[in-house]
Parts: structure tokens; sequence; C-alpha cells
């Protein structure tokens, strides 16, 4: 787990920096290779979603003008993995779609249009990964918010600092959740899924203090940020769909059908769910949280 989490050895604030830096240390890594695979944009953006929440967590300490700074670099770093990730998720999506509903894999048309779409992402990958210079400019943003995290003034603080910054992070999310319920759209689902992943990194940046309730809220968090994922997917997949030039009326029509029944069944799961992982108020959660805080500090002194 080292590298992970915080850790005992030094203060809360110094620990998320810590861990901030090997994320920011292993983005850059996973993008060295010259041929850059999918796993190494996969590796890439993950440790960047995790960097972004550990600066969250140092929001309180490092002060607005250096967290906007340093979240502006990130975001515009991973700006171009995300395209990849994007046209890779979608083929996914359309695969699983396939596997899932029989009409899909036998009506021609659909099967057609299901080939054309593969097709048209499978190149549109291979043309995002012979282009360099955004993956170059991305790893070298990532670098020189490596060197400017080595001297980010954090103090020696606990929960004093680190509390109030995760229960920001609890807030949005939970303010997210309400949106979606007055207005489902995909913008609304969108905004809901970027900060369940940021409360689930930063459960699991805090996963050392977390006793059973805090360890199943981070699962459940981790699984509502899979249903909003694959939700969040199917809406691109069926932009993209009707994108095609000349598309056939009747597969498009099947596919669209698959698709709103499907997210229809992941919004569903995602609403149960968010009502559990948002059911405590921040200020409920707060003072769970800060006991833990001060139990897990007290059994290592």
């Amino acid at each position: 787990m080292s590298g992970r989490t915080i850790t005992a050895e030094s203060s809360g604030t110094r620990a998320v920096r810590d861990v901030a830096l090997r994320c920011l240390q292993k983005a850059a890594a996973a993008l060295a290779s010259k041929r850059v695979s999918d796993d190494d944009v996969h590796a890439a953006r993950r440790q960047i979603k995790k960097a972004r929440a550990a600066l969250r967590l140092l929001r309180t300490a490092l002060g607005e003008r250096v967290y906007h700074r340093e979240d502006s670099a990130l975001r515009s770093a991973a700006r171009p993995l995300n395209a990849l990730r994007d046209d890779r998720a979608l083929l996914q999506a359309l695969q699983a779609l396939r596997r899932r509903y029989r009409r899909l894999r036998h009506d021609a048309a659909a099967a057609r249009l299901m080939d054309t779409l593969a097709g048209f992402l499978s190149q549109a990958w291979v043309q995002h990964r012979a282009m360099p210079g955004p993956l170059a400019r991305s790893r070298r943003a990532l670098r020189q918010v490596e060197r400017r995290a080595c001297h980010w003034r954090v103090g020696r603080h606990g929960w004093s600092r680190l509390g109030p910054a995760f229960i920001a992070v609890y807030r949005a999310g939970r303010r997210a959740a309400a949106a979606v319920r007055a207005s489902p759209d995909d913008r609304a689902l969108h905004r809901w899924r970027r900060q369940v992943k940021y409360l689930w990194h930063a459960l699991q940046i805090l996963r050392p203090l977390q006793q059973q309730s805090l360890s199943v809220r981070a699962r459940q968090s981790r699984q509502l940020g899979d249903y909003l994922g694959d939700d969040h997917d199917l809406a691109l997949l069926q932009r993209q769909a009707l994108a095609l030039p000349r598309p056939d009326g009747a597969a498009i029509a099947a596919l669209q059908r698959a698709i709103v029944r499907r997210r229809g069944a992941l919004q569903r799961r995602a609403g149960a769910l968010g009502e559990q992982v948002f059911e405590p108020t921040p200020r409920q959660l707060a003072q769970q949280m800060g006991r833990q805080w001060r139990s897990w500090r007290e059994r290592r002194e």
C-alpha cells in the first residue's frame, strides 16, 4: 500500500503531498514509452485523477491560488489522454451492448452499423497514437507540476486542514447528486461522475484511518463511479452513432433502443446507490471521520 495512501510517519498534509508526488511520477512514467499503449494511457489517467484528488485534500493547506494553478495544469495534462480513453471506451461500450442484446448481434443492419462504428473508433485510436506531440506535452506538464509539488507549502497539519478539504469534496458530490435528481441530463450526470471519482480517490488516500463504515462507503463510491462511467460512455456512443455519414435509420433505431434501455438500468442503480453513499450530512461525516483520524493517530503514537 506504500505510496498510495497516507502514512503515520509524517504529518497528514505532508503525507498527502507525498501521495500526490508519487502519482505524478507514475503518470509521467506511464507516458515515457515511444509507443504509448492503451494500458499506459489508462494508468496515466488513473494517476492524474488520484493526484487531483490529493490536491483537493490539500486545498485548505495550499490556498486557492496554488490549488487552482496546479489543478488547471493537471486538467490540461489529462486532456489529450481523455480523447484516447474515450475512443477505446466507446469501442468497449459497443462490444458490451452487442453481448448484452441479441438483436444487435443478429440483425444484419445493426451488425453493419456495429462494424462501421468499430472500424471508425479503432482508426481514431491509431491516429491519436501516431501524434506524439500532445502526449509529450502531457508528460512535460506532469513533470513541471511534480517539480513544483516538491515545494508545496502544506505545513505540518492533520485533520484541521485535511478535514475541511475532504468535506468539501463530499459536499460537491452531494450537490451533484441533488442536481441529477432535479434534472438527470447528460451534463449533470457527467458532473456527478467526476465528483464521485474524486470522493473515491480521496477515500482511498485516507484508507488507513477508515473503520468498517467508511470502508463500505469507499466500495460503494467505486461502484457508483463505475455505473456513472458506463452511462457516460453510452451517452458518447449514442452521439457518435448519430454523427456517422448516412447512417442506416433502422440500425440506428435498434442501437438507440438498446442504449436507452441500458442507460435507464444504470441510472436507476446509480440513483439507489448514491442515496446510500451520500446519506450522512457533511457535518455528520466530518464528525465521524474526525473521530477516526484521532483514533488512528493515537494508535501510532
